[in-house]
């Protein structure tokens, strides 16, 4: 049977970067733990489910599944340009933030940690000598 718009499905995914192969996302518990390492409350791994064409995951993703077969238990690749994921990389969307603004509401920020600022996701790239650098998504 193929898959439709609407089907929900359960994946469990590892996002790398291309060239690098840099973990920057997943629920696999071992390549979780690889992203996670300096994080206090580490996130739990447990697979993701989600219908297909309602824009609950990247729309590459949705593409790839719909109208196709697969096997469960079955692993496969899918390579994504960036518009169809996240986007090009945007450096103006980087910003510097002072440590103090989290500490401030009692939040001890670490790398790999996500919020929501100015309305945006972002995510904390690195935190050193009181300040750290987080980008939107």
């Amino acid at each position: 049977m193929k898959l439709q718009k609407n089907d929900f499905i359960e994946i469990e995914f590892t996002g790398r970067v291309k060239g690098t192969g840099e973990i920057f996302d997943s629920n696999v518990k071992q390549d979780l733990a690889k992203i996670t390492e300096n994080i206090q409350n580490k996130p739990q791994a447990k697979p993701f489910a989600f219908a297909l064409g309602q824009d609950m995951f990247v729309k590459g993703v949705d593409d790839f599944f719909i109208g196709n077969e697969f096997a469960p238990g079955e692993s496969y690749k899918i390579e994504l340009t960036p518009e169809k994921a996240f986007g090009k990389r945007n450096p103006s969307l980087v910003r510097i933030v002072p440590v103090r603004v989290f500490h401030e509401q009692n939040l001890n920020p670490q790398p790999g940690m996500m919020f929501n600022m100015d309305n945006l996701l972002a995510r904390i790239i690195s935190v050193s000598g009181g300040r750290l650098y987080r980008r939107k998504n």
